[in-house]
């Protein structure tokens, strides 16, 4: 099951948000401990809500979620910051995992970056390309990640979409991993886009990369430009979910072979946002809703425990008091003889025993 959105994934995104140019910056919300929304307005479309959820997916939603009561700290910052401006463009980092948004404010030129590898986060920095305020302070071997230091991106790799023929046959000659991983992770396709390049260009995926030959890099190559022209263009997108076995299971910008033959149903969407937006929140919702019953479940136990030992106390009490009824009348049933043993008491003593019937 898909967790988080891969690079070509986001550079379709990317390609379809280019429509919030111009868009204005009303609202920013923090919903949980990972998701941040901008809420966005634009003349021709009224309000558009961008989810932001550091590590994972980037897009438009139309599901809405209630705000917080209390504002978190990133969430006022980046309001006071961003509140009021204007969104001016929207970029990928080269292929990478990374997207900015770049917003002109009353303080002059924002960019609000999204890192949404692993360990991702969320950072705005200034017009000078420091940290103003990260989501997270991190820390990693090549880079930190703190307020009023220099934002340094991750090392960009090989860009698939820019790249020649003659530099992916220097890339395969110089790679001690096989045909799919050198794809996956040496150009940033991601597994799923790897395999589906191998299968295309009928080439066996464990295949040494260095070993491909002349012929197999010349194959593999087109295919990667087959693959990845939907994305360059916007034309033959097919934006859908992938469901096997009544779970979803992948959100994809357009048709795979690994798909192609299997018993998978497929949901269809106008825009690649559409689809991850549906695929991802109803996946939050369905978990918020089972973390609502979870702690409605508690509550009752807990109640219920209550209302057990509150039944038990009051069944303690009522023998006691049911005990202390039978004694005072006692005492009132013998109240002349009572008081005429109190009368000729050893006052000196204090202490009376009386023997009461029954």
């Amino acid at each position: 099951m898909k967790e988080s959105l891969s690079s070509v994934d986001i550079a379709v995104i990317v390609r379809e948000l280019q429509e919030l140019i111009g868009a204005r910056v009303e609202k920013v919300y923090q919903i949980g401990r990972e998701e941040i929304r901008l809420k966005l307005h634009q003349k021709s479309k009224g309000t558009i809500d961008l989810v932001i959820e550091a590590g994972r997916r980037l897009h438009i939603t139309r599901y809405r979620r209630e705000a917080p009561r209390v504002p978190s700290n990133f969430s006022m910052l980046l309001r006071k910051h961003l509140g009021g401006g204007r969104i001016i463009g929207i970029q990928q980092f080269e292929f990478d995992r990374i997207v900015e948004l770049k917003v002109k404010s009353r303080e002059g030129e924002l960019s609000l970056v999204s890192e949404l590898l692993p360990r991702g986060n969320i950072l705005l920095i200034d017009a000078r390309g420091e940290i103003l305020h990260p989501f997270r302070r991190r820390s990693f071997s090549a880079r930190e990640i703190k307020a009023h230091t220099r934002y340094e991106r991750p090392p960009s790799r090989v860009n698939p979409m820019r790249m020649t023929a003659e530099e992916f046959k220097l890339i395969c000659k110089a790679s001690d991993k096989d045909v799919v991983r050198t794809l996956a992770l040496d150009l940033g396709l991601g597994g799923v886009y790897a395999e589906e390049v191998c299968e295309r260009a009928c080439i066996e995926r464990h295949r040494r990369a260095s070993e491909l030959g002349d012929a197999g890099v010349k194959a593999v190559w087109d295919t990667i430009q087959e693959v990845l022209k939907p994305v360059m263009t916007g034309e033959g997108l097919r934006p859908h979910i992938v469901i096997e076995n009544g779970e979803r299971v992948d959100v994809l910008p357009f048709e795979l072979c690994r798909y192609r033959d299997s018993d998978a149903e497929k949901i269809f969407f106008p825009t690649f946002n559409d689809a991850v937006d549906e695929f991802f929140t109803e996946r939050i919702v369905e978990s918020v809703e089972a973390a609502a019953q979870n702690e409605r479940e508690s509550r009752i136990a807990r109640y219920e425990r209550i209302l057990k030992e509150q039944k038990e106390a009051l069944r303690d009490f009522q023998a006691k008091e049911a005990e202390c009824r039978r004694i005072g009348e006692l005492i009132y049933a013998r109240y002349n003889e009572i008081e005429e043993i109190l009368r000729k008491m050893d006052r000196k003593k204090k202490i009376v025993e009386v023997s009461l019937p029954g």
